[in-house]
């Protein structure tokens, strides 16, 4: 068993064959699979899947890119979804100061007003960090400080905000990226957090496993993931399976959705 904890079915990417790839996660023993929103209309259309599918959670959120869209009015638009037993977490959410779809300041106003949502939901967040740690890192401090908490999603370091996560409590998952040749940074983080602190995702439909590379991704893929971790950690594929989706499942507190 395997739980994909990023993936986006909701994206046009699968809108031809959804449940055919559903099925296949099904079918590759990949159980549960969690659906991370990126917008408002995005959490609405991940809570439908949740709804259908019952090894499908969901999460409300709102992606960097997407952040001059954001005003404070679309966290009241949400509050029918906030109730849902299957809502899990929140986001994706962050700052992305590498690409910059969005001005810095509406990031930081959209990752504000979503940490605070977490908060008072009392809900674990996914955060999407590139080129951005030091004002990720003080504005959870401010906001959050709970780390414990905290899931960077597609941890691609650098290894001090690493550390400091770590020691911290917080949460690390690796995508199918780590099996690209060249990715021995990723390799190298990966060895170094302890296996209770890494949970698996596909962040599909992009980051497709280097033998799909160039390809879309979908959640059957996880194993890749579980694979090249087992080759990293120098330990069995059964071993990875069973810590990280424990770790997923305390994370989420899936037993208890």
């Amino acid at each position: 068993m395997l739980i994909d904890t990023h993936c986006h079915l909701d994206f046009s990417q699968f809108d031809s064959d959804r449940e055919a790839v559903i099925k296949r996660a099904t079918d590759n023993k990949i159980d549960y699979l969690i659906n991370i929103a990126t917008n408002i209309d995005s959490s609405f259309r991940s809570k439908d899947l949740a709804d259908k599918f019952s090894s499908i959670f969901f999460t409300i959120g709102y992606h960097p890119h997407y952040a001059d869209k954001f005003n404070k009015d679309d966290i009241g638009k949400l509050d029918s979804l906030v109730k849902n037993k299957k809502l899990v977490a929140i986001g994706e959410v962050g700052l992305d100061y590498y690409r910059n779809l969005s001005s810095r300041d509406k990031q930081k106003e959209a990752f504000r007003e979503f940490i605070r949502l977490a908060k008072k939901l009392n809900l674990p967040l996914i955060v999407h960090c590139r080129e951005s740690q030091i004002d990720i890192y003080n504005m959870l401090k401010d906001e959050f400080s709970d780390f414990g908490r905290v899931v960077f999603h597609c941890f691609s370091g650098p290894e001090d905000f690493m550390d400091r996560c770590l020691g911290l409590g917080a949460m690390f998952s690796f995508t199918a990226n780590i099996t690209y040749p060249q990715a021995t940074k990723l390799k190298t983080l990966a060895r170094k957090i302890p296996l209770e602190k890494i949970m698996i995702e596909t962040d599909s439909p992009y980051l497709a496993p280097q033998k799909f590379r160039g390809q879309r991704n979908e959640p059957s893929y996880a194993h890749f993931v579980a694979g090249e971790l087992a080759s990293i950690k120098n330990t069995t594929f059964e071993e990875i399976a069973a810590i990280t989706t424990q770790n997923a499942k305390r994370f989420f507190k899936l037993d208890e959705s």
